[in-house]
């Protein structure tokens, strides 16, 4: 009996630590936690009841850092000779949870380097700024479920700098499919329509988990809670195939 729980346990670690393998290889993260949850028998069928990530410290860009994510996905059939060489390919599509973490420091720092550093500017905000300057950019998060923006910034042709203060509310659509960001109140100077959508929509883009959708899989956003510690996005996901470098 000994040593039929020693192999159950030798083949759940096995499954567990080439699941690790594989995920270190598609991100960056400072900590690294993944438990697959077979037997040896149905791991030798391709059989999993269920796997879940969780990452600490995530870079999915060099100017985004995620505090935690974490990934649980429901019942999953894969290729065993495939998961053996590293690879995992699933037979079927599986479904999950997702939840996400960022900090304000996090988002701040983001926005910081989309608009004042340029060193990974999107395309609208390559164009404000050719027309606008921001000298200083903050993001705090407010108790009642909104994110307050605070900016300091001028007009290009001029060296007269202006203080706003943007009160942002996001909505999640009834389909769970977008995530927008509504101005509920604008404090300070009236701040261009121009630049304030490039910074709405930079923000959306993170809500919305376009980082996470790669090919083979899908987001549905859920729930949205903003406290004075962290921001938290909650998701259902439908994972078609999970990508490898």
């Amino acid at each position: 009996m000994s040593d039929e729980r020693e192999t159950i346990g030798w083949g759940e670690r096995a499954v567990n630590q080439v699941a690790k393998l594989v995920i270190s290889r598609l991100v960056v993260a400072e900590q690294i936690d993944i438990w697959v949850d077979t037997t040896l028998p149905k791991t030798m069928r391709g059989e999993i009841d269920a796997i879940s990530i969780a990452l600490q410290g995530f870079s999915v860009r060099p100017d985004l850092l995620i505090e935690t994510f974490q990934l649980q996905i429901n019942q999953v059939v894969i290729v065993p000779k495939l998961a053996i060489r590293g690879t995992i390919h699933l037979v079927q599509p599986a479904s999950g949870k997702l939840k996400i973490t960022l900090r304000e420091e996090h988002l701040t720092n983001f926005l910081s380097n989309q608009f004042i550093n340029q060193r990974s500017p999107s395309f609208s905000s390559q164009l404000s700024s050719l027309i606008y300057r921001i000298h200083q950019i903050s993001v705090s998060f407010a108790a009642t479920n909104q994110l307050l923006i605070a900016l300091n910034w001028a007009s290009a042709s001029t060296d007269l700098y202006h203080s706003t203060t943007l009160l942002l509310t996001p909505e999640i659509t009834s389909e769970g499919q977008t995530v927008n960001l509504a101005m509920a109140s604008v404090s300070g100077q009236a701040v261009p329509t121009e630049l304030a959508t490039d910074i709405l929509l930079a923000i959306a883009e993170i809500l919305n988990l376009e980082d996470f959708k790669q090919q083979g899989t899908a987001f549905q956003v859920r729930q949205l809670e903003i406290s004075r510690e962290a921001l938290a996005v909650y998701a259902d996901a439908v994972i078609h195939q999970i990508p490898a470098k």
